[in-house]
């Protein structure tokens, strides 16, 4: 039965400084520069702010939860 699909999902996860819970954090992230050029602490802030925001997404805990099956 080719071009059948019907069992494919589709997850939707927004990755966004909107969805980090504390101001000081939010504000913090939205003001960094947008060039390649940041410092190392900076970088380490990022990839821990991204792991947040990806752990408290409905949607990514969802496709998880789904792999997982």
């Amino acid at each position: 039965m080719g071009g059948a699909c019907g069992d494919i999902k589709f997850y939707v996860i927004e990755v966004e400084f909107d969805a980090l819970q504390d101001e000081n954090e939010r504000m913090y992230f939205k003001r960094l520069p947008t060039s390649f050029k940041l410092a190392p602490d900076q970088v380490e802030k990022l990839r821990h702010a991204a792991h947040r925001i990806m752990v408290e997404s409905p949607e990514f805990q969802r496709l998880l939860r789904d792999l997982r099956q």
